[in-house]
């Protein structure tokens, strides 16, 4: 937790160097194993950036994990 918090709180700096007061939020992002390494995932992150910008945000986050989800 300790490191979260680190995380989270150097992060708020970057709301005053770009000079926004919000920043578009990209919550989930994920691909099927078999469209995996294809490029998908990236140009999936591509657009929702280029979303962002047409919604007017001077900057976009996102968390990003390599987790692996054990498929049923």
């Amino acid at each position: 937790m300790h490191v979260l918090y680190n995380v989270n709180k150097d992060a708020n700096e970057i709301y005053d160097q770009i000079g926004a007061r919000t920043l578009f939020d990209i919550k989930i992002l994920a691909t099927d194993k078999n469209n995996r390494r294809g490029g998908l995932g990236s140009d999936l992150l591509k657009r929702s950036v280029a979303l962002g910008k047409c919604l007017g945000f001077k900057g976009a986050k996102a968390e990003a994990t390599g987790m692996k989800i054990k498929e049923s």
